[in-house]
């Protein structure tokens, strides 16, 4: 909905007044701040940058965020965006009010801050998904990394530093004809110079027309959702034409590794044109969270009102095969996420795109934060490797016989040995005598996995699910080397919410936890 001259002024009154921080909530649920206003009023009572914010206003922060009032930056179709938005609008208010803040700065002791909001817009402006957004920038952007591999950011074409080949697509509402001559040109220039990784930028693209550019890499039609409208006659759904699908291109362009970013800033358009590319095989998005799942038809729901106000709403729908609907309320997932941990927070570069380049190399970074630790293999690779490599129990100095392994509520050690290039498959899962055993049995089961203390998303592992042997299974697998001097850490907790069967014996509820120490000389 548009709100014209009054909007504008409602959004003024609403952000123009904070308290001089910024706060990140964090994969773990710890709340951190992550910005402070010099000489404002969290910085004149000794709030600091890294500082853990435990209660606001007498309520554990938790509570007071999911109580924050961020309906101006919706509608949401998801919670995880929709929290985002709170831990922003949670600092603002009137001028002049008053919030009590209970935090503990780094290696501190809990203090109690009274701050007073003040005509400041920083601590707003530092945390927007749109922060250094050039609308005068082309549309499409494009360089060589440093490592080799190319980017495209749908906005205009580089090389970034690294010798990776990188795109970035700023929108696609531009000239049409020219963000496909753009997005071409740079392929052909990663071409010509080797580029064997390619990574697209999608991460602020707000939409506008979806035009197919994965028909680019890929030889085959890449399905997407089948348009519905609502008929009054039949008082159902009923399909508007054919579903509609991605074409490939007459100019193919292949590349080792295609990797894409997206963000809760990539909406509409912008997850058709993502989707399409994360649909080719092999593809990698890497993300810290998905895009924003507002996917829906618009086109005969636009109403324009007095005084400078407008109306949007969906009129029609988009359905999967199954019947789900397409994006909305989902978005396009990451399948190597990106840790939200206090390193990602408070980092000065762009972390995703450092893990994106690493994937567009052939590695992911261990946790998603930096270069220094581990790297998981990309998804297609680890299922590759199975087989081919030994597993961390292989390598491991302990043995267990399987009636150990059966037994509920245990913990089970492993010391391992490896040089820093070795791989190693980190890989859990479950099997069962029928596919039907299986699916039952895996609705009772839930995995985790921490890397030095740290929680390892399971988007980050392949998925291998299909008949072994005379078993039906559904594997977590992840290929992992560059182990880092001294000891790495690494944890899977297998928990059963209730007693399953497996169709040949019988397994209590609890949770089954495998520490692993991996020893690099």
């Amino acid at each position: 909905m548009g709100g014209g001259a009054f909007a504008t002024e409602v959004l003024r009154e609403r952000i123009d007044n904070g308290y001089g921080f910024a706060i990140r909530e964090l994969d773990s649920g710890k709340v951190i701040v992550t910005y402070v206003t010099t000489n404002g009023p969290a910085d004149k009572d000794g709030i600091k940058v890294g500082a853990e914010v435990i209660e606001f206003n007498g309520l554990p922060i938790k509570d007071a965020i999911s109580k924050a009032d961020a309906s101006l930056a919706g509608p949401f179709s998801q919670e995880p965006y929709k929290r985002y938005q709170q831990t922003r609008y949670l600092l603002r208010d009137k001028l002049g009010a008053e919030a009590t803040v209970k935090f503990v700065n780094a290696n501190g002791q809990p203090q109690i801050a009274k701050v007073t909001a003040v005509a400041e817009r920083n601590s707003y402006s530092v945390t927007s998904i749109f922060r250094g957004f050039d609308s005068n920038a082309l549309p499409v952007e494009s360089k060589i990394l440093d490592s080799g591999a190319g980017y495209i950011k749908i906005n205009t074409t580089k090389i970034l530093d690294s010798g990776a080949g990188y795109i970035k697509i700023n929108t696609n509402s531009d000239d049409l004809n020219l963000i496909i001559r753009l997005f071409e040109r740079a392929l052909k220039v990663f071409t010509a110079n080797g580029v064997t990784g390619v990574v697209i930028d999608m991460r602020q693209n707000s939409g506008g027309a979806p035009l197919g550019l994965a028909g680019f890499f890929y030889d085959k039609e890449i399905l997407l959702g089948q348009l519905q409208y609502y008929s009054e006659k039949t008082g159902k759904f009923e399909n508007e034409g054919l579903r509609q699908k991605i074409l490939p291109n007459v100019n193919q362009y292949k590349f080792d590794k295609l990797v894409l970013m997206v963000s809760f800033a990539c909406f509409s358009a912008c997850e058709i044109e993502s989707y399409g590319f994360s649909k080719i095989p092999g593809a990698i998005v890497v993300s810290a969270n998905s895009s924003a799942g507002v996917e829906a038809e618009v086109a005969r729901g636009q109403f324009r009102l007095p005084d400078g106000l407008s109306m949007q709403i969906s009129t029609g729908r988009f359905l999967n095969p199954d019947g789900s609907i397409f994006l909305e309320g989902v978005g396009v997932q990451p399948t190597l996420k990106v840790a939200v941990d206090e390193k990602f927070a408070l980092s000065s570069e762009d972390v995703v795109l450092k893990t994106a380049e690493a994937a567009a190399l052939g590695k992911t970074i261990g946790g998603g934060a930096s270069g220094t630790g581990p790297t998981y293999a990309a998804a297609a690779d680890s299922r590759k490797a199975l087989g081919t490599i030994k597993t961390l129990e292989d390598v491991a100095k302990e043995k267990y016989k399987d009636n150990e392994l059966s037994q509920a509520g245990k913990t089970y050690t492993y010391t391992i040995g490896a040089t820093s290039a070795q791989s190693l498959m980190w890989i859990t899962g479950w099997c069962a005598t029928t596919q039907a055993i299986l699916d039952d049995n895996n609705k009772n089961i839930t995995y985790a996995f921490s890397m030095n203390g740290k929680p390892v998303d399971i988007t980050q592992f392949a998925v291998l699910e299909g008949k072994q042997g005379t078993q039906f299974c559904k594997l977590y697998m992840a290929s992992v080397s560059n182990w880092p001097k001294g000891d790495t850490k690494l944890e899977t907790k297998v928990t059963f919410a209730n007693k399953i069967n497996d169709g040949t014996a019988d397994y209590p509820a609890g949770t089954h936890s495998y520490m692993y120490t991996v020893t690099a000389p």
